[in-house]
């Protein structure tokens, strides 16, 4: 039996479905937690319902993840689904550990806010490589 990944959507009227009838494709992740129209993936390794898994080190994400024994990074989590940490999210956008963990009225920010600042905020790297780009164009 296959475990390919599917994608799930959870649609204005709080019903979870398949995004596109296949799951194959996502949507933009949402900063507000119980936001309409989340996404949700559940998968499994590979067609034996394998998880290699690695605490050290992530692999790298390919072209190919839905072929078996390609060793597909992910976080194990037993089929279930979880959210990411607002630290994992800083992370992904290339911030440090707890940037957005900043004080708000003498207390530790809550992680909605976290969440927001990050969702519209722009890749660190992404940003640096546009900047540097611009930089050479004018100076070349």
């Amino acid at each position: 039996a296959s475990h390919a990944a599917i994608c799930f959507q959870q649609n204005t009227r709080d019903e979870v479905r398949k995004i596109n009838g296949d799951g194959q494709i996502a949507g933009a992740l949402a900063a507000e937690r119980g936001a309409k129209q989340q996404n949700y993936i559940a998968f499994a390794q590979n067609q034996l319902g394998e998880v290699r898994t690695n605490a050290e080190i992530m692999g790298t994400v390919n072209t190919n993840q839905n072929a078996s024994g390609r060793n597909t990074p992910m976080v194990q989590q037993a089929m279930s689904v979880r959210r990411l940490t607002p630290r994992e999210c800083e992370r992904l956008q290339g911030f440090p550990d707890d940037y957005t963990l900043v004080e708000y009225r003498k207390k530790p920010a809550a992680d909605g806010p976290r969440y927001r600042a990050l969702g519209n905020s722009m890749a660190v790297p992404v940003m640096n490589w546009v900047g540097k780009r611009i930089n050479d164009a004018l100076s070349g």
